[in-house]
């Protein structure tokens, strides 16, 4: 809480810890002004007992651990999908029930999905593959970026075209490997172009938001934070994560 105080940084130091990265925490408290503080700690200082500490501190309105998420399931790829997607709409194919499904064709006869006047669909993952030919057409496009080098919009990431990656904190959220494409497919695969297979959305807006680094299948809160903080001011209304951890996280 901010406003009890005449810095963040005050706070650290009293821990000796050092401030890593801040968060407007957007009224998540009762207290205005306040912030989400990523430390680290000194040596010698388990989360624990630094956890302990911080929650007397009449300065401090809550604590968490820094969590480590894990990837649900094994990554895949757009092509592992099965053309049948019982799970839209269940024939009884492969011995399956009957009409144990969404009842995707029931819904499509009403609405396919839209991409100018939709809502931006944020997927928290390993990134997307921007050229994939069922989801090029249906990637977001950041409206006030160019892709020169430079923040053309001023929202503090340089070249964030069609997304961000919150694990580097840049603008380039491609796709690592085929999971978060996996899931962008499921979302958002461009229906009826005799291509791929087919998602619960036709037409979407798909901003890939990358918390998953290239070279392994864990993140961490602070960067699912970070993802979804950008995810919000650049005017995502849905998100998808994948992430699995352990307990709860507030």
């Amino acid at each position: 809480k901010p406003n009890l105080f005449q810095s963040t940084s005050d706070l650290a130091k009293d821990y000796g810890a050092e401030v890593l990265d801040r968060f407007e925490s957007n009224g998540l408290f009762q207290t205005q002004g306040e912030e989400i503080l990523h430390l680290k700690l000194p040596d010698g200082t388990s989360t624990e007992q630094a956890m302990q500490k911080l929650s007397q501190d009449p300065r401090v309105a809550e604590t968490a651990p820094n969590t480590i998420y894990h990837l649900a399931g094994e990554p895949l790829k757009p092509s592992d999908l099965s053309p049948a997607l019982w799970g839209m709409n269940n024939t009884g194919q492969d011995g399956g029930t009957p009409d144990a499904d969404i009842d995707a064709p029931e819904a499509w006869a009403t609405c396919i999905g839209a991409r100018e006047n939709g809502p931006i669909i944020a997927v928290l993952d390993t990134g997307q593959d921007y050229d994939h030919p069922d989801l090029k057409n249906n990637l977001w496009t950041n409206p006030g970026e160019t892709a020169d080098g430079t923040d053309s919009d001023g929202n503090g990431v340089i070249d964030d075209l069609h997304g961000y990656n919150a694990v580097l904190d840049n603008g380039n959220a491609r796709a690592g490997h085929g999971h978060g494409t996996h899931c962008a497919g499921t979302i958002g695969a461009e229906g009826n172009n005799d291509q791929g297979v087919v998602g619960v959305n036709w037409r979407a807006q798909i901003m890939p938001v990358k918390i998953f680094p290239d070279d392994g299948d864990a993140t961490t809160a602070a960067t699912i934070i970070r993802a979804v903080r950008y995810a919000d001011k650049m005017g995502a209304r849905v998100t998808s994560n994948s992430g699995t951890g352990a307990g709860y996280n507030p």
